[in-house]
């Protein structure tokens, strides 16, 4: 975040999804549906904060998407609601 590359408007985001299912025990269920994503946003134009609610992957896509000014949204991005309140502006 420190190089002059990054900028004024420069957003880090690091995702980490554990890959397991909250069905089964996970041994050989990876990928069949439910478990948690975890995300952190990074840089000057954040708020920071921890924010509660019910996202999913949809829903991060949607705020993405709007960043970057992009209306036609993939798959069922249109339809989630955006995790908006991220940032400062």
């Amino acid at each position: 975040m420190s190089s002059p590359a990054f900028g004024a408007e420069g957003v880090l985001i690091i995702t980490f999804d554990e890959g397991t299912s909250n069905r089964g025990d996970g041994v050989g269920h990876q990928f069949a549906g439910g478990g948690n994503v975890a995300f952190a946003a990074l840089g000057p134009l954040v708020h920071p904060a921890g924010y509660t609610g019910v996202f999913d992957h949809y829903s991060f896509l949607r705020t993405l998407e709007d960043g970057f000014g992009i209306s036609t949204y993939l798959a069922n991005a249109a339809a989630a609601s955006p995790i908006n309140t991220i940032w400062t502006s």
